[in-house]
């Protein structure tokens, strides 16, 4: 799960920093509502299961490794090409 958090790419970087900024300052109950959960602050906070930890932060873990997908694709049809 962990591979699947950190962005690889300069504008989801961005994107994790202002989610994570909103966070901050809306607090534990708005923050997460407005701009979803962080994973690794629900693992190192609570003691919910991996799987309920997935369940709420899978928007983000698809999002990162479709992203990180596309980026190996792109760095692999550069390399051959």
């Amino acid at each position: 799960m962990s591979e699947n958090t950190i962005p690889p790419t300069p504008q989801m970087q961005q994107e994790f920093i202002r989610r994570q900024r909103i966070r901050n300052l809306l607090g534990p109950w708005l923050g997460p509502w407005l701009v979803g959960h962080d994973a690794m602050q629900l693992l190192a906070d609570t003691d919910l299961p991996y799987s309920t930890v997935y369940q709420k932060t899978r928007w983000w873990s698809d999002r990162v490794k479709h992203a990180t997908f596309t980026k190996t694709q792109a760095a692999a049809s550069t390399s051959s090409g």
